[in-house]
């Protein structure tokens, strides 16, 4: 379920980008070492000492054929990252029992941590390492021994401090809607209505167990549903926090009143007697969710940005994109099931996320880039948006073609996972789906995609060559 926009959010385009540009730099006055940059969206500005595609042979004119040949590797800071000071070398113990000697360059995704008791709690994000070869690779925390770990989460606890010291100390409301309908008139097992309150969010819910296996207000074990409602509040405001660093225009930015993002939690029981209904869904402003859970909250919360309206790459797409940066796993890959098909061929759905992820791991662009990029009044796909920023930011001279450039990029990096998520990648996909020939000329050893395979625009073909013994390239 997706909540419309309000019509006076719809800003220029020009506005839009000055905005985002300001407020992806608020955190980078500072001289020291920035962990969490690679989530940031440059604005109009490109990353120092990363280089760009370079084109080769031009290639025709919109209205005929042209052989294109774009050089995209290697590049440098995309596929070897230089050491820069402030990057930690450490020689990682490995929960496989290997190790690993690479130099930290910074983090990804959601990590929090709970410093009062009896809540204490610690969880990392995912770290990015530049191995021996220059190459960049995620890892994620439970890849690690408990040394490193700690290593990561004191170096963390720092970043964050530094990012929200330097963050907007602008104070949210509380929405009158939410008082009306969930005045907070009882304590967790009584019969009422409750709200668990933070600084940007706010969670409405019943104040009794709606079932059993009810994680919020737990009848059986209290202590277990208050340590749930910390983590809660503390994942949520670690995510805003994120999502603020990386560029974002936060929600109700541009209103006279800042609200807090309302959750609805689903499943739990109010008043004695009714239990919520539900089970997901969001707009701007807030969400259903059963249970109170951050991944449907990584995901609802995605519904909510202006972006995200695109009819084609956003939608559902786009929020299981938001759902994958704050996570930093890839999540779906419907595209790598059906290649040939558009890179969004599900129109919005679910589990297009692929393309949004690998292209991120540019420092051009940032892991947050579908999130903070600035959406025009009249685009209505994100094909249109990227190549009005191509343009603008001085990446191609000719932005719908740069979006060409892109989609060749991604595919051929989509080959062999060669991103920084590719374990991750691998995890879940051995490889994107192959596509066998089809004889055209047995005699000139000449072959096709077969017609039911020929890639749509946007799409592309992954074909496994094998060479014969003795042939060279």
């Amino acid at each position: 379920m997706v909540t419309p926009l309000r019509k006076n959010h719809y800003l220029s385009a020009a506005i839009v980008m000055a905005v985002c540009f300001v407020v992806s730099n608020v955190c980078m006055a500072k001289t020291d070492y920035e962990f969490y940059k690679g989530s940031q969206y440059p604005g109009a500005t490109l990353r120092p000492g990363v280089e760009l595609q370079k084109v080769v042979t031009p290639g025709g004119g919109a209205a005929e054929y042209g052989r294109r040949e774009v050089e995209f590797w290697p590049r440098k800071g995309v596929d070897s990252v230089k050491i820069e000071k402030g990057m930690p070398l450490r020689t990682w113990k490995l929960s496989d029992g290997t190790s690993l000697k690479a130099h930290l360059i910074g983090f990804r995704g959601v990590g929090y941590t709970i410093d009062e008791e009896p809540f204490k709690t610690e969880v990392a994000p995912a770290v990015v390492l530049r191995l021996g070869d220059g190459r960049k690779r995620s890892f994620q925390p439970g890849s690690f021994s408990q040394e490193d770990k700690d290593f990561i989460i004191k170096l963390f606890k720092g970043e964050m401090k530094r990012i929200r010291d330097a963050s907007d100390k602008t104070e949210y409301a509380i929405r009158e809607e939410n008082h009306k309908e969930f005045p907070n008139n009882a304590k967790p097992g009584e019969p009422g209505t409750m709200q668990v309150v933070s600084d940007h969010f706010v969670w409405v819910s019943g104040s009794e167990s709606g079932s059993d296996g009810d994680p919020w207000v737990s009848a059986k074990d209290p202590k277990k549903s208050d340590l749930y409602r910390a983590k809660a509040v503390a994942w949520a405001e670690a995510m805003w926090s994120l999502y603020e660093y990386s560029g974002l225009l936060m929600p109700y930015w541009d209103a006279d009143t800042q609200i807090k993002y309302a959750i609805t939690v689903a499943g739990t029981k109010r008043d004695g007697y009714k239990v919520i209904p539900g089970y997901a869904g969001g707009g701007r402003g807030g969400c259903i969710n059963k249970g109170a859970s951050n991944g449907i909250l990584g995901h609802e919360w995605g519904h909510g940005l202006r972006i995200n309206s695109v009819l084609v790459g956003g939608g559902e797409s786009g929020a299981d994109t938001c759902a994958s940066f704050v996570n930093a796993r890839p999540k779906g890959g419907n595209h790598l099931r059906r290649p040939s098909r558009n890179i969004f061929n599900g129109f919005n759905g679910y589990g297009y996320t692929s393309f949004y992820s690998v292209i991120g791991d540019n420092p051009n662009w940032g892991y947050g880039w579908f999130c903070a990029m600035p959406l025009g009044r009249e685009e209505n796909s994100m094909m249109h948006t990227i190549a009005r920023v191509l343009e603008q930011r001085g990446m191609a001279e000719n932005g719908i073609v740069g979006v060409g450039d892109m989609v060749g990029e991604y595919a051929a990096r989509l080959a062999t996972f060669d991103c920084e998520m590719e374990t991750e990648f691998r995890k879940q996909w051995h490889c994107p789906a192959r596509n066998w020939l089809e004889c055209v000329d047995e005699r000139q050893n000449k072959w096709q995609i077969p017609a039911d395979f020929a890639p749509e625009p946007f799409g592309m073909n992954f074909v496994r060559l094998v060479p014969e013994k003795g042939a060279r390239g």
